[in-house]
């Protein structure tokens, strides 16, 4: 069988397995969903990037618009946007697997493709509107582009990169401080490059800003102020230094006399109060580290926790088991570690920067498991090195295969008893005095 056909069916696999997910009731969003439905409605009734009447910079403009382009196909259609979103996950899997084939060898980048086609916290995001679908595949497309740029030095793979990371910030703006790395990246490696340094930076800067200037543009028409990002960002920087009763990120205390203050001096929708809302969130939270100092550790702890919790409470629900990322992580972390003793430390560097990078924003705001979803694929890529790690080194593969095997049968068993291994954790965390 040859490689196309390979990935043809890999993709198929893939594709199947997320249209599966599908309950096809045209089920409508929850969650931060309804906002990005109700601005790509507004787009396309022509009242502009708004949100109940007012115009809006709350949150980036690339998942909206991508939900309009699909409705402005499909009509509004909820399921319409699953199909598509089933079809961004499966090209995940391809591109993940040509990843792992550049980075290491062939057999990494099968098992790596294969993993991420049949997780299950991968398979069941695409039902969801959320903004991880998009955001996903453009993050793991500039990786790629990345990689084969530092292989080729060619122009059009540094203006791949630049312009996926620019479309991936749009979706989400947690990436607006990675191009840094990536500059520091290609002043080291400037001797190696087929491109000058400067002439690759210009042609690197030029690609990433110009889209991202057009949103900053438009936000300066319509607010007389220079919003280059979200306005969203303040709350949740105040939120992930205030959770619910100490411990519970990702909703917010309705009774917290700061949140409380906002809404009074700044009532959603604001129209063009939000920056300041953003900015009035941004100095108590500011505030709250300075006067409470003894509880960051804390808080950073549980934000490191949340983060790498196997438990889900927004895409598998009801905090249940996250059986796929479970299984995964162990041999994520062994492939890491064969991978760093094999002195192959800039390739890893594709790998676990930016693992380490969207890790890092995540304690600086908070990390939740639909966070650390974009990164899912990379983390699957690392069992990839570990698992073929294990598979060279085996004495006997029978021996391996049931090891494999009996850790996929705990990893059940924990799935079915979900809430005493949860109940379980959290009497841990009690007792420790961190929960």
């Amino acid at each position: 069988m040859s490689r196309r056909w390979g990935v043809l069916i890999l993709f198929g696999i893939a594709l199947a397995l997320r249209l599966a997910a599908i309950d096809w009731t045209n089920r409508p969003p929850t969650g931060d969903g309804p906002l990005y439905d109700d601005i790509a409605m507004n787009l396309l009734s022509g009242r502009g990037y708004s949100d109940l009447g007012q115009p809006t910079a709350w949150v980036m403009p690339g998942y909206p618009l991508f939900l309009a382009g699909i409705y402005a196909i499909a009509g509004h259609s909820y399921d319409a946007v699953r199909v598509v979103q089933a079809a961004l996950g499966a090209l995940n899997c391809v591109l993940v697997l040509w990843i792992g084939r550049l980075l290491w060898n062939e057999p990494v980048g099968w098992l790596a493709g294969a993993l991420c086609a049949i997780h299950p916290f991968l398979i069941l995001a695409g039902t969801h509107l959320l903004t991880e679908n998009l955001f996903l595949c453009l993050l793991v497309g500039m990786i790629l582009f990345w990689v084969r740029f530092a292989a080729s030095g060619r122009l059009r793979d540094l203006a791949g990169m630049a312009l996926l990371c620019a479309l991936a910030t749009l979706t989400r703006p947690v990436l607006v401080c990675f191009p840094a790395f990536f500059v520091v990246w290609l002043l080291a490696r400037r001797r190696q490059s087929r491109l000058r340094p400067l002439a690759a930076l210009g042609v690197f800067s030029a690609v990433l800003l110009i889209p991202l200037g057009v949103w900053a543009g438009r936000n300066y028409l319509v607010f007389d102020q220079f919003i280059p990002l979200a306005t969203e960002s303040g709350d949740a920087f105040y939120d992930s230094y205030h959770p619910v009763d100490g411990k519970v990120f990702g909703r917010r205390d309705d009774q917290d006399p700061v949140l409380q203050t906002a809404n009074r001096l700044f009532p959603k929708p604001c129209g063009t109060q939000e920056s300041a809302r953003s900015r009035f969130l941004f100095q108590k939270g500011l505030q709250s580290i300075w006067g409470h100092p003894a509880q960051v550790p804390r808080l950073l702890f549980l934000k490191a926790a949340t983060f790498w919790s196997v438990f889900d409470w927004e895409i598998l629900g009801e905090g249940r088991y996250n059986l796929g990322t479970a299984v995964l992580l162990p041999w994520a972390v062994v492939g890491l570690w064969f991978w760093w003793t094999q002195r192959r430390r800039v390739d890893l560097g594709f790998v676990a920067l930016p693992i380490l990078y969207i890790f890092a924003m995540g304690l600086v705001f908070y990390g939740l498991p639909r966070f650390r979803l974009t990164v899912e694929p990379l983390l699957a890529l690392l069992a990839g090195v570990g698992l073929w790690w294990a598979w060279q080194r085996a004495a006997a593969h029978a021996v391996l295969v049931g090891g494999l095997a009996a850790w996929v049968g705990v990893n059940l068993t924990a799935l079915r008893y979900s809430d005493a291994v949860k109940g379980s954790c959290r009497l841990v965390l009690e007792r420790m005095g961190l929960w």
